[in-house]
């Protein structure tokens, strides 16, 4: 039996509890909400047996097959041939965020105005979460945490059209997308559905460097005008040594030297296939320590690693790594390499470090100091 749905597109319902009741076995609709700045595109996606729908006062049918569009949801039905109902949407007004990136660094600092379920980075290359559930009016300085699912699981999206929604977004290059939650969430008064679903989604394109230092904002908020001891010293660092032939194991190794000893420890591993290592630099350990990087065996020449940054977060320090690769079909030396940099860090406590990919903020690892100076 052929069964009609009538759906009618309006405006936004003050009250959820207007909605019409869903009726068992009939289509499920997933409206997916995409905002810019300039305004947003709801795509409607329905999913379920074939049916027809009543649109506007026209009959859509709804049948299985695939369309020729790069936002068409494997699994969800045409309607009227089409792969989803489409409908313009006013500016949301504020945007629900913005975001920057922190001078000198890979952290974002956001700004919520409307309140979220989630919030994501997408660097060009790779994704990473930002925040979870956050209320409108919170503020913060955060650290991109690689994410493996993409925008799996942002909103109420399934894996098919995350990945849809994925390439779509992938092709504007780095931008932050955040999920509204249900408060902030359209509706549509619908009939006759199974089920429904909404995600609500807006994109900033592009991440500005912030053309102010956030840790002025954080030093007027914890006290800027106390006495601050005057032995204590401004955290400050220089890049020791680098090379492409220490001596060690195949995978990534990072290292902390807090010590004499360890730091020797280290240099020995860093010239070990050199019969004449170059002399041991001159590093005060009462005021700082030594952080190292060891990639591993990489296949040929033309890979290195470099610092691009140093800073304390809370407790523990952050070095910024720059990872290089050659370029393909560059020409290199074809012989094993072990890419390696060193760096002296003074005026921070080394008790633990953060190796950070200054390209993508992804954590590489965390090294900490075994507790002897």
């Amino acid at each position: 039996m052929t069964r009609k749905v009538l759906l009618t597109l309006a405006a936004p319902l003050a009250l959820a509890g207007c909605l019409p009741a869903f009726q068992p076995g009939a289509p499920v609709l997933h409206d997916i909400s995409l905002f810019s700045a300039e305004g947003g595109v709801l795509y409607g996606y329905v999913y379920g047996e074939g049916t027809e729908l009543e649109v506007g006062g026209r009959t859509l049918e709804l049948t299985a097959g695939t369309a020729d569009d790069p936002l068409a949801v494997p699994g969800a039905l045409l309607v009227g041939g089409e792969p989803y109902l489409s409908q313009s949407l006013p500016p949301l007004e504020p945007f629900p965020f913005t975001a920057t990136r922190a001078p000198f660094s890979s952290d974002l600092v956001i700004s919520v105005s409307r309140d979220l379920s989630g919030a994501l980075y997408y660097d060009g290359e790779r994704w990473f979460t930002l925040l979870g559930e956050a209320r409108a009016g919170y503020r913060s300085r955060v650290v991109p945490r690689t994410r493996l699912g993409g925008l799996y699981g942002l909103g109420e999206l399934t894996r098919e059209e995350a990945a849809v929604f994925e390439a779509a977004l992938a092709a504007r290059g780095p931008l932050v997308v955040a999920a509204l939650d249900e408060a902030g969430a359209r509706t549509r008064q619908i009939g006759g559905l199974g089920g429904y679903r909404n995600t609500v989604l807006a994109v900033q394109e592009g991440v500005a460097v912030a053309s102010v230092p956030e840790a002025a904002d954080s030093a007027e908020d914890e006290g800027a005008g106390e006495d601050v001891d005057k032995g204590q010293q401004a955290l400050s660092w220089e890049v020791l040594a680098s090379g492409s032939q220490a001596a060690g194991g195949d995978g990534v190794t990072l290292e902390v030297a807090t010590s004499q000893s360890e730091f020797e420890g280290l240099w020995r591993r860093a010239y070990g296939n050199l019969t004449s290592p170059p002399p041991l630099p001159q590093v005060d350990f009462s005021q700082g320590g030594v952080a190292a990087a060891f990639l591993g065996t990489r296949p040929t020449g033309g890979y290195s690693v470099d610092v691009r940054a140093v800073r304390e977060e809370g407790s523990a320090v952050v070095v910024e790594l720059v990872i290089t690769e050659p370029a393909p079909g560059a020409l290199t030396t074809q012989a094993l390499t072990h890419p390696w940099v060193m760096v002296a860090i003074r005026g921070a406590e080394l008790g633990e470090v953060w190796f950070r990919d200054a390209a993508s903020g992804a954590l590489l690892g965390v090294a900490r100091a075994l507790g002897g100076k």
